[in-house]
């Protein structure tokens, strides 16, 4: 069966709520909850966690990752390279000319 643009079959329907914690500027924490429901009212009534514990669970510390070592080799911060950049801490691949 074909369907008509714009319309969802109500059996396939799945409902989120996020909560989203920024720590820092490099630390977002998301916290979702999913229901699968015909339609928003049932949604509202399938929620099993409310809204105060997400925010909770977002919150705990135990979520937080320490920041990576740095290169033992030059005391860096550790990076994930790209094909683009090939700096390591402010200087070019050779090492004597500082980038920036």
């Amino acid at each position: 069966m074909v369907q008509q643009p714009g319309t969802v079959p109500a059996n396939t329907l799945w409902f989120e709520r996020t909560v989203k914690l920024v720590r820092s500027r490099t630390l977002v924490i998301y916290v979702r909850e999913r229901v699968k429901a015909p339609d928003l009212a049932t949604a509202e009534m399938l929620w099993s966690v409310p809204v105060a514990s997400l925010t909770l669970a977002a919150q705990d510390s135990g979520l937080d990752f320490p920041p990576p070592p740095k290169d033992p080799q030059n005391g860096c911060d550790w990076t994930i390279p790209t094909e683009r950049d090939n700096t390591s801490c402010g200087k070019s691949p050779t090492g004597s000319e500082p980038v920036g």
